[in-house]
């Protein structure tokens, strides 16, 4: 986790609560990854997803 990871993390809409998934959201979006998740909030957010 990157400063600028906790940044991003912080600036998200509150969709999700979890701050540990918030992070996993920053670090996916920053870096151009799909995310692995059976969490359906998480869709809320502009991230590829792979639902598992």
């Amino acid at each position: 986790m990157t400063a600028a990871d906790a940044r991003v993390s912080a600036q998200l809409p509150w969709h999700h609560a979890d701050p540990f998934d918030r992070v996993l959201l920053a670090q996916a979006m920053g870096r151009g990854l799909q995310l692995a998740t059976r969490d359906p909030v998480m869709a809320a957010y502009e991230v590829p997803l792979l639902a598992v």
